[in-house]
């Protein structure tokens, strides 16, 4: 999409693609459908959980954050269109 990092400080780190995707992929150039804004910070807490916390993530959790990373490459592969 032709977005870059201004400093080596954000240079591609989690949180700064997580912001440039819902700032201005989908609030400023409405590329992708707002319902997927929080996707990838939802899906990187779980992640981080699942890793290194002691807290038990469930069958549940895990199958819907596959549903919904699924939605979201599908979404990323098809340009934003709902198919």
């Amino acid at each position: 999409a032709g977005i870059r990092p201004t400093s080596r400080e954000a240079l591609w780190g989690h949180g700064w693609v997580q912001a440039q995707f819902a700032g201005q992929l989908i609030g400023r150039r409405k590329l992708y459908p707002a319902d997927l804004r929080d996707t990838l910070s939802r899906l990187q807490e779980l992640r981080e959980t699942a890793d290194y916390e002691s807290r038990y993530v469930s069958e549940t959790q895990v199958t819907r954050a596959v549903t919904r990373a699924r939605v979201f490459v599908n979404a990323i592969v098809t340009g934003g269109q709902q198919q």
